[in-house]
Parts: structure tokens; C-alpha cells; sequence
């Protein structure tokens, strides 16, 4: 940004003003509200807000808003600024200028009567609804507009006991002017003095910086040299440990040897019993293998005599089929049925109805008899073959379980 001397600026912007009831009206161009004047230098162009460039001439503080307190937005008179929180809007400005007009009224007691709302209304050129909103306002937050009529210097207009010629003005800029200088003078004496200040402190750190670089290296060399004492005596601690430590596995191996052969012969002492137990329960088995192959033998034996007695029995019980007795008792019994039988048949060749009944009688007879002879025979056989083989057999499992 180009350097603009505070002259020319001066010359440009009260070219532009129009004095006015105490007010510095501006005349010239604005920016979004406020006042603004540009200069062309070079080609280029610079802006500077009129309001700002006086409120810095009088030592107002130039990092906070500039707000006139008059509640004129033309206005750009020095002595009407004020830097600071600044009023909202001019809505608020207006608000609070209604409302104390309308305070200032009803305490004077002026002459209105019941149409003094309608009068401050008119007066403002607002609604009376609109009044009584403002009223409410005030009702709700009195204190913040009192803070506000303070800030636009109410009731009088703000400017009352300021000065409002322009030798005053111009007297107050140039002694600002001079607090500025001798500002800026005692603010390069402080920078000089601290710059001095620091140039020994930069010194004294170098020295010690220097005396600690120098403390460091005497404690590393210490450190070194006790790193090396130390090294040494661990590596004599070392030699030491290992030699204790190769005379230790010596003893250890020498006591793993006696172990393994104590092992060893323990082992073969082992196996020479196992084998005498093995040949001896060989042998023990074999006789006991003899033992049961003889006794099977016997048992084998005794089964034949008694398989061998069983048929005896059995032949004898068809032997008896034989004897004279049985035979001469089997021809007496067939002549006695044949006797029966002719008899039967004698009877029905007679004459008679009950004769041929006693007749049929005994041949039904003697034939139901001829067998049931013969089947009791067999049955009897039956059973006296059974009872034996019945017999036998269980002197046979009795064998056969010993």
C-alpha cells in the first residue's frame, strides 16, 4: 500500500466536509454505510475511512470500532467519536432517541394531555402502536437504554462542553501528534533498551551454554572412563563365571556318565530277570499246556466210555424186542385180538340186529387195540431212550466242565 502524507489526506477530506450544527458532515462517497475517500497514486487506488483517519488524529484506539455519538452517520467530527462497543444499528439509535423524547416529555409535564403519545408519535414520524412497542422495550430492559442514551450523550445533543471550533480541533490533533512522537520516541527507547537487553542475555546464555557444554564433556569423560572401569570388571566377572561355569558341566557330565552306565547296568540287570521270569513262566506254561492236553485226554475218554455205555443202554432197550418173553407175550396178544376179531365177524354173520352191533363192536375193538399196542411200544421206547440219553449227557457236561 502506497504511503499517503497526513497533508494531502487532510486537504482531500475537508474538501469534502460541510460543518453543521457542531457536526463535520461528509459530502463525499460511502462504503457500505460509513464514510470513505479514494485516492489514486501511481494508478493504484487507496481507500481511507474519514471517521477512522480523525478518531487516530485524537488518540482514539485504532483496533476497535468507531461509532459517532451524536447519531449522525454523515457525521465524521472527531469530538462526536468514540471507539468501543458500538450501537447496533441506527434502528437503535433511533429507538432510544424516541423513547427519551417521549420520557423527557412525560416528565416535563407538557402540555399534551391524553394525546401525547400521539404527539411523540407524529413528532418521530412512526405509529402509535409502533411507540408503545418501543415503550415496552424500555419497560423490559430499562437499564440497557439508559446505557444507551449515555452513549449518545442524552438528552442534550452530545456535543456540550466539548469544543467544536476548528483551531481547537486542529490545536487537539497537533498535541496528539506530539504524545504520538514522544510515544513512538520512548517506544524505540524500550525496543533499544530491550535489544540491549537481550544482546546480554544472548551473551550471558552463550557463557552458560559454554560452561555446560564444558560440564558435559567432563561428566561424558567420566562417564567414559567409569564405563570402562566397569566394562573391565564385568569382563573379569565374566572370565571368572565362565570358568565356574566350565568346571560346573565337567562335574555334570562326569555325574551324567556315572548315571548312565548305573542306568545301564540296571537296564541289563533288568532285561537277565526278564528273561529268567520269561523262560520260567515258558516253561510253566508248557507244563501247564501238558497238563490240559492230558486232562482233555481223560475227558475224551471218560466222553467215549460214557458215549460208548449210552449205546449200550440204548441197544439193550431194542434187545428186548427179542427175549423169549416179550416175544411169546406179543403172539399171545395177536391170537387174543384174532380171536376178537373172528369173534366180531361171527356175531355179524348171525342173525340179529344187536348180534351185527356186538360184532362191529369187536372188530373196532380188537383193530383200536392192534394199535394201540404197537404205538405204546414205541412211546415206551421213546422214553427209556430219552431218560438215558438225558442221563448221559449230563454226565458229559459234568465231564466236560472239569
Amino acid at each position: 500500500m502506497k504511503k499517503i502524507s497526513d497533508e494531502l489526506i487532510e486537504s482531500a477530506l475537508q474538501s469534502k466536509i460541510l460543518q453543521a450544527d457542531g457536526c463535520w458532515l461528509w459530502n463525499g462517497s460511502f462504503s457500505r454505510g460509513s464514510p470513505m475517500h479514494t485516492f489514486r497514486i501511481d494508478g493504484e487506488r487507496v481507500s481511507i475511512s474519514p471517521r477512522r483517519y480523525y478518531a487516530e488524529q485524537v488518540g482514539l484506539m485504532n483496533n476497535k470500532e468507531i461509532y459517532t455519538t451524536c447519531g449522525n452517520e454523515h457525521c465524521v467530527n472527531p469530538l462526536h467519536l468514540k471507539a468501543g462497543h458500538h450501537i447496533n444499528n441506527r434502528k437503535t439509535v433511533k429507538i432510544a432517541r424516541v423513547i427519551h423524547a417521549y420520557k423527557k416529555a412525560k416528565s416535563d409535564k407538557a402540555d399534551y394531555g391524553t394525546q401525547l403519545v400521539n404527539h411523540i408519535a407524529t413528532e418521530h414520524g412512526i405509529a402509535v402502536s409502533t411507540l408503545y412497542g418501543y415503550i415496552k422495550l424500555y419497560k423490559d430492559n430499562p437499564k440497557f437504554w439508559e446505557e444507551i442514551w449515555q452513549k449518545l450523550s442524552l438528552p442534550t445533543t452530545g456535543l456540550e462542553g466539548l469544543a467544536t471550533s476548528r483551531p481547537e480541533i486542529e490545536k487537539r490533533i497537533i498535541i496528539e501528534k506530539q504524545k504520538r512522537e514522544i510515544a513512538e520516541l520512548q517506544r524505540q527507547l524500550i525496543e533499544k533498551q530491550r535489544a540491549i537487553e537481550a544482546e546480554q542475555r544472548c551473551r550471558q546464555e552463550e557463557w552458560e551454554a559454554e560452561q555446560r557444554r564444558q560440564k558435559e564433556a567432563e561428566k561424558k569423560r567420566l562417564a567414559e572412563e567409569q564405563e570402562i572401569q566397569r566394562k573391565r570388571q564385568q569382563a573379569i566377572l565374566d572370565r571368572q563365571a565362565y570358568e565356574k561355569r566350565l568346571i560346573i558341566e565337567k562335574k555334570q557330565k562326569e555325574e551324567a556318565e556315572k548315571e548312565r552306565i548305573r542306568l545301564q547296568e540296571q537296564e541289563i540287570q533288568r532285561k537277565r530277570q526278564e528273561a529268567i521270569l520269561a523262560r520260567q513262566e515258558r516253561e510253566r506254561v508248557e507244563k501247564e499246556r501238558i497238563r490240559l492236553q492230558e486232562l482233555e485226554k481223560v475227558k475224551q475218554q471218560e466222553i467215549a466210555e460214557l458215549e460208548r455205555l449210552k449205546k449200550i443202554e440204548i441197544d439193550n432197550i431194542y434187545k428186548i424186542r427179542n427175549t423169549p418173553k416179550f416175544i411169546f407175550g406179543t403172539i399171545l396178544e395177536a391170537i387174543i385180538l384174532m380171536i376178537i376179531l373172528v369173534s366180531g365177524f361171527g356175531v355179524i354173520t348171525s342173525r340179529g340186529d344187536e348180534n351185527i352191533l356186538l360184532g362191529l363192536f369187536l372188530i373196532i375193538f380188537s383193530t383200536w387195540w392192534f394199535f394201540y399196542s404197537k404205538n405204546r411200544i414205541k412211546q415206551e421206547e421213546k422214553y427209556l431212550i430219552d431218560n438215558i440219553n438225558r442221563e448221559f449227557n449230563m454226565k458229559i457236561s459234568k465231564v466236560k466242565e472239569k
